[in-house]
């Protein structure tokens, strides 16, 4: 298990090098405090795009290499293989909001600024931690190159059925900023714990998941 593990944190280690581009924006532009979020914003992106890559690069070589047939010539049961894949987004996410966390205080614009980066890293923590556990799912579901597909499918329907609906229901641009500012307001006074607590449980459960429907080829 610690074997798979130290494996798949290889790509992880290669990837978190991308954090040194946002990491500029920041401090270009943690004097303003507008500028400061969308830069926040933009670090925040390139740790999903991180996490995920890590995820999918794995998979990927799994998939080429026949990695999962190998593993079942060892003398591992199946929740040891699957615990370790799950693991592995535990870990990133824990050390990549650690490392956001000081990178935003370092370069904050002020107390204000910090408290609702702080609130927005853990909540997007538990959103990539998701992301990681419906891949594992869908891969192991539907199999790399099948799940590949079918979300490049669901991603430009999606945008296409947003576009649409952009066009149909004429919104507003007072509408969007209403909203923004309902979710800031959320994020800055909201009780964020049930969130927290519920994505854990979820990312479990989906472990749970993965493990039962799990194709080893």
């Amino acid at each position: 298990m610690i074997t798979i593990l130290r494996k798949n944190l290889q790509p992880f280690l290669l990837y978190s090098l991308m954090l040194l581009l946002p990491a500029a924006l920041l401090w270009a532009f943690h004097h303003e405090e507008r500028l400061f979020g969308i830069a926040v914003f933009v670090h925040l992106s390139v740790t999903f795009v991180i996490t995920t890559m890590t995820v999918l690069m794995n998979e990927q070589e799994e998939d080429f290499h026949k990695g999962y047939r190998f593993l079942q010539t060892l003398p591992l049961r199946r929740r040891q293989v699957t615990g370790a894949k799950f693991l592995l987004p535990l870990i990133m996410i824990a050390v990549l909001g650690l490392v956001n966390r000081g990178i935003f205080i370092f370069f904050s614009p002020g107390t204000d600024a910090l408290a609702l980066t702080d609130r927005i890293t853990w909540l997007f923590a538990i959103f990539f931690l998701l992301n990681c556990g419906l891949i594992y799912v869908g891969v192991y579901l539907l199999g790399y190159m099948t799940f590949i597909k079918t979300v490049s499918g669901m991603v430009t329907g999606g945008i296409l059925a947003a576009f649409i609906a952009a066009k149909l229901f004429h919104f507003q641009t007072s509408q969007l900023v209403d909203l923004a500012n309902a979710i800031q307001d959320w994020l800055l006074h909201g009780n964020h714990l049930p969130v927290l607590l519920g994505g854990l449980t979820v990312y479990l459960l989906l472990g749970i998941l993965a493990n039962a429907v799990e194709k080893r080829s």
